[in-house]
C-alpha cells in the first residue's frame, strides 16, 4: 500500500523518480495524510481544469464521476495523477507543440511509466480520420473472435514454441507467457467499454473521428485480448480508456428527443454497472449486477 511505501519504504525502489521525489518531500514534512491530500487535490484539480477547456465540460465531468472517479482517485492514485497530466500533453500534441508535449509526457511518465506509451502516437494526434461505422464494427467483431476462438491456437502454434526456445531466458519467457490468459468472460468492464463507444456512434453527427476515438479503440482491444493479465487489462489499458471523455466532448451532435432517450438510458446503465447499492460502500468493481 502507499502507506507502507511512505512509512516503511517497501517497494520504494521500483517507483518512478517523480513519485519518489514527492514521497521524499512529504516525508520531510512528516505527514502521510497531507501527502495523500496533495495527490488527490492535484489530480482532481488538473482534471477539472482540463474538462473546463472541453466543448462539453459537464458531460466530461459526468463520464469522469460515473466511470473513473473512484478508481483513479481512491485506488490507483499514482496513475490517476499521471493521466491528469497526460490529458494536457495530448492537447499540446494536437496543437503540434512537440516540446510542450514531450515535457508534459515525461513529467507524467515520472509519476507512472504507462503514460509514456502516448509518445508513439504523437505523429497522429492532430489528424482526423474518416468515421466508418462498419469498419469499427468489424474491428470489434475481429477482436472478439480472435480472443474467444483463435487465441489458444496462436499460443500453441507461435508463443509456446518461442517460449520453449528461450527457456534459458526467464524474463523473456515470462513476457511471452503474458499472452496466456484464462477463458474469456464477459465483465462489467467489457460491457461499459463497448456501451460507451456504441452510444458515441449513435450520437455523433461527425463524418470524421480524431485520435481520441482511435486511442479508445486501442484500449478496448488491449482489455479484451489481455483480460486475464490484470496489469494490462485494468492498468495499462486505462491510459487509453479515459480518452472516451474528450471523445464525447469534441464530437458534434444535436440533442434530439431520440438522442435524449439514448443518453438517459446510457446514464442509467453506467450507474447500474459502476456504483454499489450499499450505503457507504463505494467500490467500482462491486455493482448492482454483482460483477
Amino acid at each position: 500500500s502507499y502507506y507502507n511505501i511512505f512509512v516503511y519504504s517497501s517497494d520504494f525502489d521500483r517507483l518512478e523518480p517523480g513519485f519518489k521525489l514527492l514521497i521524499s518531500i512529504f516525508r520531510d514534512i512528516g505527514s502521510f495524510n497531507l501527502f495523500i491530500f496533495f495527490i488527490a487535490f492535484t489530480s482532481i484539480a488538473l482534471k477539472l481544469i482540463y474538462f473546463n477547456s472541453l466543448k462539453r465540460p459537464f458531460f466530461a465531468l459526468f463520464l469522469y464521476l460515473a466511470v473513473f472517479y473512484v478508481n483513479l482517485e481512491f485506488n490507483i492514485i499514482r496513475q490517476g495523477l499521471a493521466i491528469a497530466i497526460s490529458f494536457f500533453a495530448v492537447e499540446q500534441g494536437r496543437k503540434k507543440n512537440f516540446f510542450e508535449f514531450l515535457c508534459l509526457l515525461l513529467f507524467a511518465s515520472s509519476i507512472h511509466i504507462s503514460a509514456f506509451v502516448l509518445f508513439f502516437f504523437y505523429p497522429f494526434l492532430s489528424k482526423e480520420y474518416v468515421l466508418n461505422k462498419s469498419m469499427i464494427l468489424l474491428f470489434f467483431i475481429f477482436i472478439l473472435v480472435f480472443r474467444v476462438f483463435l487465441l489458444n491456437i496462436f499460443i500453441i502454434k507461435i508463443i509456446d514454441p518461442i517460449a520453449g526456445k528461450v527457456s534459458s531466458v526467464p524474463l523473456l519467457q515470462q513476457v511471452l507467457r503474458y499472452f496466456v490468459m484464462p477463458d474469456f468472460k464477459i465483465s462489467s468492464g467489457f460491457f461499459r467499454r463497448v456501451l460507451v463507444f456504441i452510444v458515441f456512434l449513435l450520437l455523433t453527427d461527425s463524418r470524421t473521428i480524431n485520435l481520441y476515438g482511435v486511442l479508445y479503440c486501442v484500449g478496448i482491444a488491449l482489455y479484451v485480448l489481455f483480460m486475464g493479465v490484470d496489469i494490462v487489462a485494468h492498468r495499462f489499458s486505462l491510459g487509453f480508456d479515459v480518452f472516451c471523455i474528450p471523445l464525447f466532448s469534441y464530437s458534434s451532435f444535436k440533442l434530439t428527443k431520440k438522442r435524449l432517450i439514448i443518453l438517459t438510458m446510457f446514464i442509467a446503465a453506467l450507474f447500474i454497472l459502476y456504483w454499489s447499492p450499499l450505503p457507504g460502500y463505494v467500490y467500482p468493481y462491486k455493482t448492482y449486477l454483482n460483477f
